[in-house]
């Protein structure tokens, strides 16, 4: 209205800009020549200093600042929920569209195979990856201390690295024994570290408070969930005894009827491996420490499991695989492989998480790694070695998952044929040791089954005392 005034200049319309974009008054500086020596632009360019200051200020006091630090003791909280490797809490805890209505029976089972086979196929690729990497440049060696460790994910973002631990001299051992033994104890960190980090109750600053630029690290005075696996090599003769096929009787063992013959394969038969695997036949109750019982002999570059002898006290479950002739010369065609596995908890590792703004890292520390902090170092009467019972249920569902039983039908699936190939066998010199170029049949199973300690360590104890007094009450109660 020029009637009551000037008017507005171009320049004076953009001078809010100045207060919530100081830049441009560089940018375009010719605004503020026209507009900045009138009243309202001075108060503009004073607005403009003086937010300019505040935000910077106003950052530096209330935002928190990254900034390195060291090592506080802490004694932290975590929610515990169940007992180690309780099947059936996994069950509950894995989603699935499928309710309880609609698949009471194995609806579980279903969903908890589906996530085996998803987690323990990625890690177990992921760790042959590196193997053939290891291979094609020569960095591949027979020393199981500086072979590849294990690996494995938690929660899709967080990458978890394993230790192999109680490492023996397998070219010595097998010496003692006449045959091929392969052991290994692959060492896992203990998972419920991740909740406990995120707990409120902890007071951490999370990198997500920091606009993902932060991290932080625990060590966790915790134990550690081991897997051990124990393969020895063995011939068709040595197998008979626990090979149900092999004993006098009419039927004929297929998949078919071998869910209602299981129910009676259980024996006391001498093997010429009792001593290897500590198969003393005295616990008559629960079998224990009895042998396992296979349906048949697999085929070449087949595998079988003992899903038999179901009573609850066994801790073990056991796998035979059958070798064949490879392209390469090799011919373990005669040669079977007998494997156990079984959990046990250690006293002598850290669990070390390292959180980022993109996800972290969650690794075992044991044995000289970290000794200051391992959990046998802050409660010194801890048990090693504390067998897992429970993790055995969890076992069949994994095994089922991978594939490892269709030797029972001649399937010649491919993860049992991958894992035949791996058998050890003799040198030149005769002697049978690691192979430099190529995992071990132990190895493999181990790494393949990491994800069930996972599994097993979420909302479980931090402690060992609590599992020994729980297994404990268990039998006391039969």
């Amino acid at each position: 209205m020029k009637e009551q005034g000037r008017g507005v200049t171009l320049s004076e319309l953009s001078m809010w800009r100045w207060v919530v974009q100081p830049g441009t008054l560089i940018t375009h500086f010719e605004t503020a020549r026209y507009a900045g020596l009138s009243i309202l632009g001075l108060l503009s360019l004073l607005s403009a200093i003086v937010a300019t200051l505040y935000t910077s200020a106003a950052t530096a006091l209330v935002q928190p600042m990254l900034k390195s630090g060291h090592w506080d003791e802490q004694v932290m909280m975590g929610n515990v929920k169940t007992e180690f490797a309780n099947v059936n809490y996994i069950k509950q805890n894995c989603d699935s569209p499928i309710t309880e209505t609609m698949d009471a029976k194995e609806g579980g089972n279903t969903c908890l195979q589906i996530e085996h086979a998803g987690q323990a196929y990625h890690n177990y690729q992921r760790y042959l990856s590196i193997w053939k990497q290891e291979s094609r440049y020569g960095n591949g060696t027979a020393d199981q201390n500086r072979r590849p460790q294990g690996f494995g994910l938690l929660y899709e973002n967080t990458t978890v690295t394993a230790q192999w631990i109680n490492v023996i001299d397998t070219k010595e051992e097998s010496k003692i024994n006449g045959r091929a033994v392969n052991k290994v104890a692959l060492a896992m960190p203990h998972a419920g570290v991740f909740g406990a980090a995120r707990d409120q109750r902890n007071g951490l600053l999370q990198p997500e408070e920091l606009s993902s630029e932060g991290t932080y690290s625990v060590r966790a005075s915790v134990p550690s969930p081991v897997l051990n696996v124990l393969c020895v090599n063995m011939n068709r003769t040595e197998l008979e005894p626990i090979v149900y096929d092999s004993w006098p009787h009419s039927e004929i063992v297929n998949i078919s009827n071998w869910n209602i013959l299981q129910n009676n394969a259980t024996t006391t038969n001498e093997t010429v491996v009792d001593k290897i695997f500590g198969w003393t036949k005295k616990e008559n109750a629960t079998g224990a420490d009895y042998p396992p019982v296979f349906s048949r002999f697999p085929a070449p570059f087949n595998t079988v499991m003992n899903h038999t002898s179901r009573a609850w006290g066994r801790d073990s479950i056991y796998l035979l695989g059958a070798g064949g002739l490879m392209d390469n010369g090799v011919d373990n065609n005669s040669t079977y492989a007998l494997c156990r596995m079984h959990v046990t908890l250690t006293a002598k590792c850290t669990t070390q998480y390292n959180a980022t703004g993109s996800g972290g890292t969650m690794e075992a520390l044991c044995e000289d790694r970290d000794e200051n902090m391992s959990f046998k170092h802050s409660n010194s009467s801890a048990s090693e070695g504390l067998n897992v019972i429970n993790w055995r249920d969890v076992g069949f569902d994994w095994s089922n998952s991978m594939s490892l039983n269709t030797g029972i039908m001649d399937a010649d699936a491919s993860n049992s044929r991958l894992l035949t190939q791996l058998i050890l066998h003799d040198d030149d010199k005769g002697d049978i040791d690691l192979n430099p170029t190529l995992p071990s049949p132990a190895e493999a199973l181990a790494v393949m089954s990491g994800c069930t300690l996972l599994m097993s360590a979420l909302e479980a104890p931090y402690v060992m005392d609590w599992v020994r007094i729980h297994l404990y009450c268990i039998e006391t109660s039969h």
